[in-house]
């Protein structure tokens, strides 16, 4: 502000002298020593004003090269800032990528030792029904023999009666009817307990009938 007022002051000396000068010249006819006294001030009086205009426009030019400066210092720092905060983003995103993925290899094991648990135990209770299955099979045949064997002998046993008495062969029959009924009654205890006891009768029979072949 100080500067803008010495320059308009001397401004107006600069042009007081100048008006004086030219007056002085037309005036006085061209006397010497009034005209070269005020063209000193006048030049004075021109070099301080055109030495304060040109202070200002190298301080103008200078303010705005300042600020200039500074809009893009605060511009770059704004920059940085934002990718500052971009790279913080992409950190987080990886760090967090990287524990889901360890998250998800963990999951990814338990489930296949699941699956591979639950495998053995499927196979390990296949293999105890065939066990169970075959056990039952050799069963069914071992009673079979000894019922074939029993019905042979009550063949024989039979046809000799028949050349006897009737009355024996009554007599006989009925004791061996007793003896079938008491045979019927006695229940086979089974030698183990597995799931193939809640089979029927004609599965077991279908069974017996394949396997008997």
């Amino acid at each position: 502000m100080l500067k803008r007022i010495n320059s308009i002051f001397f401004g107006l000396i600069f042009l007081t002298a100048l008006i004086l000068e030219i007056y002085v010249i037309y005036k006085y006819d061209g006397d010497l020593l009034t005209v070269i006294g005020i063209g000193v001030v006048v030049l004075i009086t021109g070099y301080i004003f055109m030495d304060t205009v040109r202070s200002q426009v190298q301080e103008a030019i200078i303010n705005n090269r300042q600020d200039i400066e500074k809009s893009q210092k605060e511009e770059l720092e704004l920059i940085k800032k934002e990718l500052k905060q971009l790279l913080d983003i992409q950190k987080a995103s990886y760090t967090a990528t990287k524990k889901n993925g360890y998250s998800l290899n963990s999951i990814e094991k338990l489930q296949k030792k699941t699956m591979e648990g639950q495998k053995n135990a499927l196979n390990m209770e296949l293999n105890y029904n065939k066990e169970n299955t075959k056990q039952l099979i050799e069963v069914l045949k071992d009673e079979n023999s000894k019922l074939k064997k029993q019905q042979e002998e009550l063949k024989k046993i039979l046809a000799r009666l028949e050349e006897k008495n009737p009355s024996d062969t009554a007599e006989f029959a009925n004791n061996n009817q007793q003896l079938t009924e008491e045979g019927n009654e006695q229940v086979i205890e089974p030698l183990y307990d597995d799931s193939n006891k809640s089979l029927t009768t004609d599965e077991i029979s279908s069974l017996f009938e394949t396997y008997g072949k």
